[in-house]
């Protein structure tokens, strides 16, 4: 019978990441649950993640690389993305 104790909620595997990082001094990654731009730069900013994957809130939103960046603080917020798409979203302007 398992035995495992996962806790379900955003960033769920945090320290699942931060172990495999601490112990065998690979890059740790996560994936599950990264709901928020914020909770993703948390994981890689506190160093519970090299890599934060975040391909659930691509296909929900395919437009979140930008909103990411733009909720972020990123000066340029269309360099985050393929340059033709960017090119065409820096004529409009966003607040």
């Amino acid at each position: 019978m398992p035995t495992a104790k996962i806790p379900w909620g955003p960033g769920q595997l945090r320290e699942v990441s931060k172990r495999i990082r601490s112990e065998t001094g690979l890059p740790g990654s996560t994936s599950w649950n990264i709901t928020t731009p914020r909770l993703a730069e948390e994981l890689l900013q506190e160093g519970a993640a090299d890599l934060v994957m975040i391909g659930r809130p691509i296909l929900a939103n395919p437009h979140w690389p930008f909103i990411a960046a733009r909720e972020l603080g990123v000066s340029d917020p269309t360099s985050v993305l393929p340059m033709a798409y960017a090119h065409w979203l820096a004529k409009y302007h966003f607040e």
